[in-house]
């Protein structure tokens, strides 16, 4: 009968909508845990991403960075060649100095031979001074 094969037909599809209906049901509740473990997982990432913004407001910007590093690099090799310009004029004021202590020297010695021998002749003067004394007073 007819009836009979409507009502077969009608459970036959009744069944694949109610297996689909499961389908889909399982399917919201894998989404929906997927969504929650999703949810937490972007809760940590916001956390994570707001931890490290407020720490990366705490430094120095990259550029600011670069540009401390060039300043100091350009002071440091200005300051490298002040030292070496310093340096080269102490040498040459060393060696200056060397030579004028040389000649200094030997202008000491010289004249310490000089005073001996000035000294030398006041000594026979005062001598022969004494020896005219003597001879005039007799």
């Amino acid at each position: 009968s007819k009836l009979q094969q409507l009502k077969e037909s009608f459970q036959s599809k009744l069944d694949e909508i109610i297996l689909e209906r499961d389908d889909a049901v399982d399917r919201l509740h894998q989404t929906k845990t997927e969504l929650s473990m999703l949810k937490g997982r972007f809760s940590i990432m916001t956390e994570e991403f707001d931890r490290l913004k407020a720490e990366d407001s705490g430094k120095i910007p990259h550029s600011v960075h670069t540009a401390y590093i060039t300043e100091c690099r350009r002071l440091f090799e200005e300051l490298k060649q002040r030292y070496e310009q310093d340096r080269e004029v102490l040498l040459r004021k060393i060696a200056e100095s060397s030579t004028d202590r040389t000649e200094l020297e030997n202008e000491i010695s010289k004249l310490s031979c000089e005073r001996e021998t000035t000294k030398g002749k006041l000594s026979l003067l005062k001598e022969e001074i004494r020896s005219l004394k003597e001879n005039v007073q007799k």
